[in-house]
This record gives C-alpha cells, structure tokens and sequence, in this order.
C-alpha cells in the first residue's frame, strides 16, 4: 500500500536542475521521524537492519534510504 509517492511529485515547482530526489523529500522525513519513534515493520527490520540503524542515527539520509530501500513509495 502505498500512502505517498514520490513519483506523484515529479516535475513540481523545483528548480530545473533539482536532483528528482528532492520530490521524496517530505516523506522520507517522515519516515524517519517513524522510524524514530520505533514505527518500524518487520519488512525492514529483517532486510536492512544496518541501514535502518544508520539513517536513525543520521549517517544515512533520510532521502537515501527511502529511495534505495523503498523505492520512493
């Protein structure tokens, strides 16, 4: 189920030579501040433990992962 995506927000009102990442930037915000919260589904617990861990600490964008772990959605 997907509550955002990223892609419903490609070609906003950014400057034309914004990376598209910056389209997923407020839900991987978000997700973040879940996963903070200790709001964390098994699916991700299980397949990425590391990168969980890093981008709660603030090693790993917030953005990063969620377009590498979750597609942008």
């Amino acid at each position: 189920m997907n509550y955002d995506d990223a892609r419903w927000h490609f070609g906003g009102n950014f400057p034309k030579d914004s990376p598209q990442t910056c389209e997923g930037t407020h839900i991987a915000l978000l997700l973040r501040w879940c996963y903070l919260k200790r709001w964390i589904g098994a699916l991700h617990l299980d397949a990425n433990p590391a990168d969980v861990e890093r981008m709660k600490l603030g090693e790993m964008s917030a953005t990063d992962f969620f377009f590498q772990w979750c597609n942008g959605k």
